[in-house]
């Protein structure tokens, strides 16, 4: 981190107009650039703060760490140093942004600490607060370290992190929710105000304001809404116990409603507060957060409820009259939680695991609940039933990798589940679709529709004009990212044809318009880990032409490809195409072959030059084969690109193409059947 030179003009005894320079003496351990200056080395920082902190003789840690004596020192000189800050004023009289970010730096912003998951990927868990605050020397109430805290909130009155940060220390450690409380909403008021400013000086209109603008993210309400957030959930602990701790309470009946409808108003709070910080949250920053947050906050409610209440939950929503619509809801909301975060997020973290398994053991008898659930009539109480299907499945699902099938139906075993589960869907896409049902989405209904039907257990096989059919109303309706990608794929399927039957030149036309709304759309869908969708072999018939990612085991992130490759021959079409671009390292583009369809636009697929083998302009048009996976970013994406072995003739001049896997027989235009000389192992 570097300061400005002329933070220390008092210490120097220079004139705070004049220009700063740094002593000659102090350059051998302190480097002074345009952006201010900074100490060259770790140890040497360490030593002037150790001298500052505490003169005289004491034991120096061995560690990175303070020693504890310097440690003793660390308020006051903490406290000095926000003083001299909060004097450092710009021309405007307003605190320069240099001197606010170096503030934030250094007492908000908090250090990860590694964490082994057992095998897994190492994750990364924050500190409580930032190092400076916790190396303060201080026990119970911690009043040394508030003192810090609130010196900055008089100093910085109009900076948003630190009135949130000290609204959070106030309940964490003072469990004073109220001013906590207070101290957020402020918060939040202020960076309202500093984001209107903003907006209207680069001419956007306040009064119109489209929260999918992504200009309009904020990271700093992002944090700010969790934290009120989690003031929230920790108000909500003390009243009721944490999750998972099963906190049984001794009241009467009358007692205890009061109590739930008090958590029950506690966590819708909690809720807000997280649904407000995934609106604000930047595409690429860590959206997971508030996601797992409002997962834990409902279950809490909900394992309360069941743990306390005689009948528990089912009872409750059903023959309680202060039943709330936020408590029946809570069931599917976190399911369908679950499955926009596994969707959203790269890599999940241990806390995400956790919450899925004590999801799945909510209930005591999952199969009573099924068998006496109250309400199939409306689109909230099929969620549920649905979700209550997932915990049956699932409910010994206790392990820490994740499996695709626990958030999916994929691992339904039985027929009869698992078509009901469809009829739930299908029951409400005509609730939607036929009879004008106003809910806020129904994305994840579809998703789940469209693949539970491709379930190997499910006789009937739909076809993909008929599915085509559902999609385009969840498109008309809703307009959703995922509306899009499901058209998208499904006239590609259609353009291409299939199997003794030639493409659509219309699906294609509409097909290429969908793409250029598909390419917008991708900021809205996280970042994926790989295409979940793919080009079935023609073998397949109607919607199984698309094929899931679950069906294809296990991805290998260094080769960037499935790692059973011998199980796609059945599963995954091999296409045929022509290298146009592949003169960049990681971008280049694949001409599709496309049947017999002349003279239309030709189908564009991405993909890897340099992963493949096929970097530079010596491959441009060259012949191709490849798996087709399709994404956001850009629609087709090729996979394993190969170039096509040709083969000669035994009777005519001719070379002919053959793919390096399928049928290894190919007949000329002369009529004559051209062999692969020798097998060939597929790489």
């Amino acid at each position: 981190m570097h300061i400005p030179g002329q933070f220390f003009c008092n210490v120097l005894n220079v004139n705070e107009k004049a220009v700063v320079k740094l002593p000659y003496e102090a350059t051998k351990f302190v480097c002074e650039t345009d952006e201010g200056w900074r100490i060259s080395l770790h140890a040497v920082a360490k030593e002037i703060l150790e001298d500052i902190l505490c003169p005289k003789e004491h034991k120096r840690e061995s560690t990175v760490s303070l020693s504890l004596e310097a440690k003793k020192g660390l308020e006051k000189f903490a406290c000095q140093f926000i003083e001299e800050a909060g004097l450092r004023h710009d021309k405007s009289q307003a605190i320069s942004p240099e001197i606010m970010e170096i503030i934030r730096a250094t007492f908000f912003y908090r250090n990860n600490r590694e964490t082994d998951l057992g095998g897994r990927i190492s994750h990364f868990k924050r500190s409580t607060y930032s190092q400076i605050i916790m190396d303060i020397v201080s026990e119970p109430p911690y009043t040394e370290r508030l003192n810090v805290l609130s010196l900055l909130s008089q100093k910085f009155p109009k900076d948003s992190s630190a009135l949130a940060h000290l609204g959070r220390f106030h309940a964490n450690e003072r469990e004073d929710f109220q001013r906590a409380k207070e101290l957020m909403d402020e918060a939040i008021k202020i960076r309202h105000e500093e984001l209107r400013r903003s907006y209207c000086r680069t001419g956007g209109n306040v009064d119109v304001v489209d929260n999918s603008d992504e200009t309009l993210k904020d990271v700093q309400l992002t944090r700010i809404y969790d934290m009120l957030g989690r003031v929230h959930h920790r108000q909500l602990s003390k009243l009721i116990g944490r999750l998972g701790t099963k906190r049984y309470v001794q009241r009467d009946k009358d007692n205890l409603l009061d109590l739930i409808n008090e958590s029950v108003h506690l966590t819708k709070m909690a809720c807000d507060a997280f649904q407000k910080c995934r609106e604000y949250t930047k595409e690429g920053y860590e959206e997971e957060i508030s996601y797992v947050h409002e997962i834990e906050v409902r279950l809490q409610i909900l394992e309360f409820i069941e743990n306390n209440l005689e009948g528990g939950y089912q009872h409750f929503v059903t023959h309680s009259s202060c039943a709330d619509t936020f408590v029946e809801e809570s069931l599917s909301i976190i399911d369908v939680l679950f499955r926009e975060c596994y969707d959203k997020v790269y890599i999940l973290s241990d806390q995400f695991f956790k919450c899925r398994n004590g999801y799945y053991v909510l209930f005591d008898d999952v199969n009573l609940a099924l068998r006496v659930w109250y309400d199939t009539g409306s689109i909230k109480g099929r969620r549920g039933k649905i979700a209550a299907y997932r915990m049956k499945y699932n409910k010994r699902a206790q392990v820490q990798i994740l499996s695709r099938e626990s958030l999916y139906m994929d691992n339904i075993s039985e027929l009869a589940d698992l078509e009901d589960v469809i009829s739930l869907y299908e029951e409400n896409m005509r609730d939607v679709f036929e009879r004008g049902v106003i809910v806020k989405k129904i994305d994840e209904d579809m998703k789940e529709w469209l693949c539970t039907i491709r379930n190997k257990l499910v006789p009937r096989v739909y076809s993909v004009e008929e599915v085509l059919k559902q999609v385009r109303q969840w498109y008309d309706r809703f307009r959703s990212p995922y509306a899009i990608y499901y058209s998208y794929i499904l006239l590609t399927i259609l353009a291409l044809g299939s199997k003794g039957q030639s493409g659509s030149r219309e699906c294609l036309a509409e097909s290429l318009r969908f793409k250029g709304h598909l390419e917008r759309e991708k900021r809205f869908v996280g970042r994926p880990r790989r295409p979940r969708e793919w080009l079935g072999a023609e073998t397949r018939t109607g919607i199984c032409r698309i094929v899931y990612e679950s069906e294809l085991g296990e991805w290998d992130h260094d080769s960037r490809f499935w790692k059973q490759r011998q199980k796609l021959h059945s599963l995954l079409s091999r296409q045929t195409g022509t290298i146009r671009k592949c003169h960049r390292d990681v971008v280049g583009e694949i001409d599709m072959d496309i049947g017999k369809l002349k003279g239309v636009e030709t189908i564009k697929c991405f993909f890897v030059p340099k992963a493949n083998g096929l970097h530079g302009r010596r491959f441009e048009n060259r012949r191709v084969e490849f798996f087709v996976g399709f994404n956001f970013a850009n629609g087709c994406n090729a996979y394993d690109v190969m170039e096509l072995n040709k083969y000669q003739c035994g009777k005519c001049p001719q070379q002919v193409e053959i793919s390096s896997i399928g049928n290894p027989t190919v007949y000329c235009k002369c009529g004559s059947p051209v062999r692969r000389k020798l097998p060939t192992e597929y790489r």
